[in-house]
């Protein structure tokens, strides 16, 4: 993979602005201070059968890059404990409930890799195909 990521350091010099997508991928992250625990970032590596880390491009690419976001859904919440929730259901313990309004998130959370060298906000609006947020908080000319 540095081959690639040496041509396209030859596009960002030209002033070709680069984009480059990867699915999530939840691994294992180990945690000195307690119990490892599941952590989203992008699919750029091939994970051991136990599920952790191996010899990784993932911790590369993302400190190549500019921004790394998570496209994600805003309020989502896995339940603790068996409660009726805000449209009165009775919650599943563990069960994931949200909305379907979709976000980019471009600062981490404890549960997923995200960062940006030069955004301020932490959740951008995403909530039709339509909206270009995004692109104008990367590129406000």
């Amino acid at each position: 993979m540095l081959p690639v990521f040496a041509d396209l350091d030859g596009l960002i010099r030209r002033g070709v602005n680069v984009t480059l997508l990867a699915q999530s991928c939840t691994i294992v992250k180990a945690n000195p201070a307690g119990i490892d625990f599941l952590y989203d970032g992008p699919k750029l590596y091939h994970p051991s059968k136990d599920g952790k880390q191996t010899y990784s491009i993932r911790l590369y690419a993302c400190e190549w890059a500019d921004h790394v976001v998570r496209i994600g859904y805003l309020d989502q919440q896995v339940s603790s404990d068996k409660a009726p929730d805000p449209k009165g259901r009775t919650s599943v313990v563990g069960k994931a409930r949200g909305t379907t309004k979709r976000a980019i998130y471009a600062q981490p959370e404890p549960h997923f890799f995200a960062k940006t060298r030069t955004l301020t906000e932490a959740v951008i609006s995403f909530e039709d195909a339509k909206d270009a947020s995004l692109w104008g908080w990367l590129f406000p000319q």
